[in-house]
């Protein structure tokens, strides 16, 4: 059981409702913002936060807010899908292989919709997180390996899907930075690797690598500096609410906050269907 602590604000709730209303280490918890803002913590997006419940708050705040965004870019992920497919068949005079169809229609687009189907769910900012990277290391597997195809079959120049895709996903699918990362080297070494084993001539692959390269290149720079300032910007806005629900000169928790929280409390302690002690 947890120390009550709001007593001498005049408002303590009983530790074993497990609805408390000043927890013990907000101060703790404020100076490890404070020090995790000033540190440089939110420059580095290749660390978590020191704090594993600051780190634990910052993916559920980030969810949230990302939720409408991350569902238009995976909206848009399917169109741009569909218009690569059809613009390859009329662009060129040759027919296109039965496997391409199939991965795009029987694997790239139908993951895609399972994804956007699960922003919709109830609980998206949980489940998205946990089981998205599996499925977009899937995706991306499956359009490099449909590039090669088409690449073989129709001789274009280059894997145009697949380098478009590689800063995509560092920034409008809700992937963090090493997720994405680690996505997007599978999908390129995989096209590599058909690449050099279909045959391909040496130059055409050194031009093909080059591009993956310099794509996974810019694509990670976007990323770092995207989660740099969802970090940075995470940190900024929760020193701002603590500075907005303290008192100044003694550091307690002000009445605008007492009630805001309360009310909270009160639907807590309705949907559960337990009784909410205040002691006074």
């Amino acid at each position: 059981q947890r120390r009550c602590v709001g007593a001498e604000a005049g408002l303590c709730l009983l530790p074993r409702l497990e609805l408390l209303f000043f927890e013990q280490d907000h101060p703790q918890l404020r100076r490890r913002v404070d020090v995790e803002f000033l540190s440089g913590e939110c420059m580095q997006p290749r660390r978590e936060f020191a704090d594993p419940r600051l780190e634990a708050e910052f993916r559920q705040d980030t969810a949230e807010r990302q939720l409408p965004q991350v569902r238009w870019g995976l909206w848009l992920s399917v169109l741009l899908v569909a218009a690569f497919g059809v613009m390859s068949r009329l662009a060129n005079d040759a027919p296109v292989p039965t496997p391409v169809y199939v991965i795009e229609l029987g694997l790239v687009l139908p993951l895609l919709l399972t994804a956007i189907g699960l922003t919709y769910t109830p609980r998206a900012t949980r489940h998205f997180p946990r089981d998205t990277p599996l499925i977009f290391a899937i995706v991306a597997v499956g359009i490099a390996y449909s590039e090669l195809i088409v690449r073989q079959a129709l001789g274009a120049p280059f894997a145009s899907i697949l380098v478009l895709a590689i800063p995509y996903a560092y920034t409008l699918i809700g992937l963090r930075f090493f997720q994405a990362m680690a996505i997007n080297l599978l999908g390129s070494l995989v096209f590599a690797i058909g690449a050099y084993r279909a045959g391909i001539p040496v130059e055409m692959l050194w031009y093909q690598v080059q591009l993956l390269v310099i794509a996974n290149v810019v694509g990670a720079a976007m990323g770092y500096q995207h989660e740099r300032l969802l970090r940075a910007s995470f940190l900024e806005s929760r020193r701002l609410l603590e500075a907005a629900a303290r008192d100044g000169l003694t550091g307690l928790f002000n009445r605008r906050y007492m009630e805001s929280h309360l009310a909270t409390l009160v639907e807590q302690a309705a949907s559960r269907g337990k009784p909410l002690t205040v002691l006074v």
